[in-house]
Formats: structure tokens, C-alpha cells, sequence
């Protein structure tokens, strides 16, 4: 009878640790499956952060007769950008994706207007210093008119009606800055004015740019 009893007791000894290991197993299981979940799970998109680079319209030239594209001249938006933050801020412009914003409608395009010829190009120091002002300029090209002269291509009061129409199509710039995300909103600054020959600057192209 005593033999019977011990014999009985290991029994449910024996079953709880199978059912005891079984649990543990299976909270494994869950475990590991909701860690998985959770690595892969969509994470919520970082926001831009727009504060942390402050930029401010300077001035505009365009560039005459380009040896290096006849059919082409460069207009050039230059902007005094501001390090707000406590650190250097490495300036690489291949970490950028560059956009317009359209007069129409006010939405961002990665096109630059009409007659763009083309990419955009923004260029600037290799680093700018924490609480520092550093210039930077935005290139964009375009073509002349397709009547213009080889004189006309040469005189800058023929070009400046032209690209006069060109700016009118832009409400500014925005650069993404992809690695940091960092967003520099580079607003418009000219005026109708500066396409009177008052203000906008031609240049050689002997120049550097």
C-alpha cells in the first residue's frame, strides 16, 4: 500500500514538471514571437526638424555666356544658413534632396519650373561651426529661348525678362537633409524689382562659379 502511495506521488511529481515545462516553453514561445513582432513592427515616422538650420534669402546672380553650356545659363540663390544646434553641422550636399516650392499651388515639385535645364545643385562650406553663419548658394539652369541670338544669350537685358518668368513660377526652396533629418526652408526673397536691372547681378563667366 505504501509503495502504492509513493508510486502515485511521483506520478503527479512527474506530470507537473511536464506540464511545468511545458508552460515554460510555451511562454517562451510568446516571448520570443512578441520580440519579433515588436522588431519589425512599423515605427512612427521621426519628424523634420526644422529649427535646427535657419536660413535667410541673401542675393541672386545669373551667369552669361557659359563655355560650358552654350545652350544654358546659371541663376545661383545664395542664403546665410544658421547652426542652431551644439555641435559642427557637416555640410554634405549628396546627403540632400533638394525641391522647389511652386507659386502654383504652393506644393513642393521636384521640378524647378519651365525650361529647367538639369539639376539642381547646392553647394556650401564642409562644415558650419555650432551657433555659426555660413553662405550657401542654390544653382539651377536654364535654357535660353529657343529664338534667342548668340547675341541676345550674351546681353543681360535680354536674359533678365526671361528668367524673370522663371522665379514668378517658384515660391522658394526646401532642402531635406535625408542623414539628419533636418529640413532648411530656403523662402523667396527676390522681388519683381530685381528683374528691372536694378538688383539682379549678371556675371562672367570667369566668375568661379
Amino acid at each position: 500500500m505504501t509503495n502504492s502511495i509513493q508510486l502515485a506521488t511521483w506520478k503527479r511529481i512527474a506530470i507537473r514538471s511536464v506540464f511545468g515545462g511545458l508552460t515554460f516553453a510555451v511562454t517562451l514561445v510568446i516571448i520570443g514571437g512578441l520580440g519579433i513582432w515588436y522588431s519589425r513592427r512599423e515605427k512612427p515616422q521621426q519628424p523634420w526638424n526644422s529649427n535646427a538650420l535657419k536660413a535667410t534669402f541673401d542675393t541672386m546672380e545669373f551667369t552669361l555666356g557659359s563655355s560650358k553650356d552654350p545652350n544654358s545659363y546659371p541663376v545661383y540663390f545664395y542664403y546665410n544658413v544658421q547652426n542652431n544646434t551644439n555641435k559642427n553641422y557637416d555640410f554634405n550636399p549628396a546627403t540632400f534632396t533638394l525641391m522647389a516650392v511652386l507659386t502654383d499651388g504652393n506644393v513642393l515639385s521636384k521640378d524647378f519650373g519651365h525650361y529647367q535645364s538639369g539639376a539642381p545643385v547646392l553647394d556650401g562650406p564642409a562644415f558650419i561651426p555650432p551657433g555659426g553663419t555660413a553662405r550657401i548658394d542654390l544653382k539651377v539652369s536654364y535654357f535660353y529661348p529657343d529664338e534667342f541670338t548668340q547675341a541676345d544669350k550674351s546681353d543681360a537685358k535680354q536674359i533678365i525678362p526671361h528668367l524673370g518668368r522663371r522665379v514668378k513660377e517658384l515660391n522658394g526652396f526646401v532642402a531635406f537633409d535625408n542623414q539628419n533629418h533636418y529640413r532648411i526652408d530656403l523662402s523667396k526673397g527676390w522681388k519683381d524689382s530685381d528683374f528691372e536691372g536694378k538688383e539682379t547681378k549678371p556675371t562672367s563667366q570667369t566668375s568661379g562659379h
